[in-house]
């Protein structure tokens, strides 16, 4: 082979290569991360800088064979403030916490209450459901709302109530 030949492939070579990694760089740059259509996992939690779980979306077990989404928040020395999620028996609810109050809480959605002066049998099938509103629970366990039965009918302040 002539030396002419040689340089001819040898630049030939060297224009094939510097050819497919431009072509590989210009589709690269057009090429968006994919981005997953479905994320599966049992738990995730949201860490500070200090690697303390500062909120976390699981599924929780009520310990009667039922588990349920559940959004918790947490303030910095790892209590819960902020819980929203859904019952053993399907109720969506928010609660607030403080640490004034340590085990009280502020709830707001379903009460789990049943209108006990209800006389129409069909509406007491339906306000087995409850009633939806405010209640707040003391440190000491004692309960206080206000808000609607499925009736229809107000709920009045239930003070002192300790049977939630």
């Amino acid at each position: 082979m002539s030396k002419q030949n040689l340089q001819t492939i040898a630049i030939s070579v060297a224009l094939s290569v510097a050819a497919s990694v431009v072509v590989n760089l210009a589709l690269e740059r057009q090429r968006k991360p994919g981005l997953a259509d479905v994320v599966r996992a049992k738990k995730v939690e949201l860490i500070d800088a200090e690697d303390h779980v500062r909120g976390s979306f699981e599924l929780a077990s009520d310990g009667h064979n039922t588990v349920s989404p559940i959004l918790t928040m947490r303030d910095s020395d790892g209590r819960d403030s902020i819980s929203m999620g859904i019952d053993g028996k399907g109720k969506g609810v928010i609660s607030f916490a403080s640490e004034h109050w340590n085990e009280g809480a502020v709830i707001l959605g379903h009460l789990d209450l049943v209108d006990p002066e209800i006389q129409d049998p069909q509406m007491k099938d339906v306000d087995k459901l409850g009633a939806w509103g405010l209640q707040i629970r003391s440190p000491q366990g004692r309960y206080t709302g206000i808000g609607f039965f499925n009736s229809d009918k107000p709920i009045a302040p239930i003070a002192g109530d300790t049977k939630r």
